[in-house]
């Protein structure tokens, strides 16, 4: 059993300490944090990245966190794992993004992440990869236990529209499909997890947290796949030159 903390508000780095603490004393294992505040491109060892490292020490908690990371002249969406022993142990960037993030300048990912936490093998999505069915299917193919997801669409603003209906059945959906927990957070209040059978688990809220008891560690059989037929599929509807 893992238990997820969710801001039911949004909090600003330096608001960083005080929610960690309320999330450990709350009994959390991991907090889920969507920095709303915008913040300058930073590499992924960079100031924040040591800032919230010793958050997590100081309060004894993980956080995994949103921020815009640079790199080679790129600007990504991207989460990052920190242990409560305040060492970065993942790092992920979003592979899917909106025109609307592309037009800004942000840049696509090019890999996706598995990350160790608590025993279990944890699958990163951001942007708009819990909307596309292969990136869920991928990572639980490599053993993912949870899927994690960050419903942002912007390296600067963390503040998507997404109804809180449509992110509780994105979730299930995605739940169903890959035989996994999933729990897909962004803006504030903005928070849904699904057992791995698909049924919706309810949050507990304290001291402005949802509190969300995940058993991660239990995987469903997942529908079979058949990528041959997938294959014919996708040749008989390709275009056919003169």
């Amino acid at each position: 059993m893992l238990t997820l903390a969710v801001p039911t508000h949004a909090v600003s780095v330096a608001g960083v300490p005080d929610t960690a603490r309320l999330a450990a004393r709350g009994g959390a294992d991991l907090l889920l944090l969507p920095l709303h505040a915008g913040t300058t491109p930073e590499p992924c060892d960079g100031p924040l990245a040591a800032r919230i490292g010793a958050c997590a020490e100081a309060a004894s908690i993980a956080i995994l966190f949103t921020y815009a990371e640079a790199c080679s002249g790129n600007t990504h969406l991207a989460l990052q794992l920190v242990q409560a022993d305040g060492r970065a142990t993942a790092n992920c960037r979003a592979a899917h993004l909106s025109a609307a993030a592309l037009e800004a300048g942000a840049s696509p990912g090019n890999w996706l992440t598995i990350a160790r936490h608590k025993g279990l093998r944890v699958g990163l999505m951001a942007g708009l990869d819990p909307l596309a069915p292969e990136v869920g299917r991928a990572l639980s193919g490599l053993g993912a236990e949870l899927l994690l997801g960050a419903l942002v669409d912007s390296p600067a603003v963390v503040d998507p529209a997404w109804h809180e209906d449509t992110v509780r059945a994105l979730a299930a959906v995605r739940a169903l499909e890959n035989g996994a927990a999933v729990c897909f957070f962004g803006a504030p209040g903005s928070c849904a997890v699904a057992a791995a059978d698909g049924r919706s688990v309810e949050p507990a809220t304290r001291d402005g947290l949802e509190l969300f008891r995940v058993p991660a560690s239990v995987r469903r059989g997942a529908v079979p796949r058949s990528p041959e037929l997938y294959r014919r599929l996708q040749m008989a509807t390709e275009p056919v030159g003169e």
